[in-house]
């Protein structure tokens, strides 16, 4: 759960641009439960893709897709289990969407 603050803050910290046309491939973003330890931060930082990237930003996990979303290597579950911590994915117009919903 987050508040509309954390929601703004999530889409106004966008470490792959603005808006997913301006970016190259898809955006998602994972929402942590709790925020990963260093050791957790530091096995995902040991992890690589050659065709998706991420950022950790506190306990959001930014996903930058060139691919299909159901193969890339930062999938919710493989998120889960090196971080240590439940998440939810959504993408980059339904965190939209949910922000916009949560300002009325």
């Amino acid at each position: 759960v987050r508040t509309k603050e954390e929601l703004n803050e999530t889409v106004g910290g966008n470490p792959f641009g603005g808006a997913e046309g301006e970016t190259e491939g898809n955006i998602y973003v994972s929402f942590l439960s709790a925020e990963p330890t260093e050791d957790a931060a530091n096995v995902l930082a040991s992890c690589q893709s050659d065709v998706d990237e991420y950022r950790l930003k506190g306990r959001e996990v930014y996903v930058r897709c060139r691919g299909q979303y159901g193969k890339s290597l930062f999938s919710n579950n493989f998120l889960e289990k090196k971080l240590g911590v439940v998440a939810t994915t959504r993408n980059w117009q339904t965190v939209n969407k949910l922000a916009a919903m949560a300002a009325e």
